[in-house]
């Protein structure tokens, strides 16, 4: 049995090759400093992004690319962080993980982890470090993902030329997977792909150049989508269709936010 082939599909919907030239535009790209993230920043350069080092430079001649110091942990250094991006009077086109230049993309990496998820997320558990085991917290982080990607599309997009969408990137071979899942075999592993296809995915959602590439995001409407390598429609659970739980988890994390928030 070939368990690749079931894993991803034999034909890539999307490739680097249909990137179209980016000049002009800004992208806002989380954990560039490897993995998929480092693939993404990589092309997007190559196709004269500004993206946001000599590494990237070097290989794709972009000169354009700075990096925002970023820790994903302290509400101090995300508010810092996008303080920093204002002041430089940039539009942003592309952010991966506002109401700017439009026709914009919001990308968030999600996961097919998501559907290990049963029942939901119970929020009074989120603060109990051991509620869950570490694949559980995994897999609740994915669903979370998608369901803040729709409650965001409901919140402020509508009507806006901006397109919010959720994807699974693939089993990518990363030196976390085989860090984090040593106990994989190695059949499962061998069905892993390069962090270059792993990185496909997010690029299809990201395209900002309409009627050109991924022309599918303007032309139908994709908002709030979930997508499955290498950029086909990809099937949600029925936890991440929950639009109740996506406001209620929207509200829970605002709450937090602005607990946080109030104790700095």
């Amino acid at each position: 049995m070939d368990t690749a082939v079931e894993i991803h599909p034999k034909e890539k919907h999307f490739t680097f090759d249909k990137i179209p030239g980016l000049t002009g535009k800004v992208a806002v790209v989380t954990g560039g400093n490897a993995g998929i993230g480092y693939i993404t920043c990589r092309e997007l350069a190559r196709k004269k992004c500004t993206s946001a080092i000599e590494k990237i430079k070097s290989e794709t001649g972009n000169q354009n690319i700075e990096f925002l110091h970023l820790n994903l942990k302290s509400s101090k250094s995300v508010k810092e962080c996008a303080e920093n991006f204002l002041a430089k009077n940039l539009p942003l086109h592309i952010l991966f993980y506002l109401r700017s230049s439009q026709p914009a993309r919001i990308v968030n990496v999600s996961s097919r982890g998501h559907l290990l998820v049963e029942g939901g997320i119970e929020l009074e558990k989120l603060s109990d470090p051991n509620a869950y085991d570490a694949m559980q917290r995994y897999a609740l982080s994915k669903l979370a993902n998608i369901l803040f990607t729709n409650e965001l599309n409901k919140q402020y997009l509508e009507g806006e030329q901006i397109y919010a969408n959720s994807l699974h990137p693939g089993l990518v071979d990363t030196q976390m997977l085989r860090r984090n899942y040593l106990s994989f075999s190695e059949t499962f592993l061998s069905s892993s792909i390069s962090t270059e296809d792993g990185a496909i995915t997010t690029l299809y959602c990201a395209m900002v150049v309409p009627h050109y590439t991924s022309p599918e995001i303007e032309e139908k409407n994709y908002r709030g989508m979930y997508f499955d390598p290498f950029g086909i429609e990809g099937e949600k659970s029925s936890c991440a269709k929950d639009y109740d739980l996506a406001k209620k988890l929207w509200e829970f994390t605002e709450n937090l936010i602005n607990e946080i928030l109030s104790q700095e």
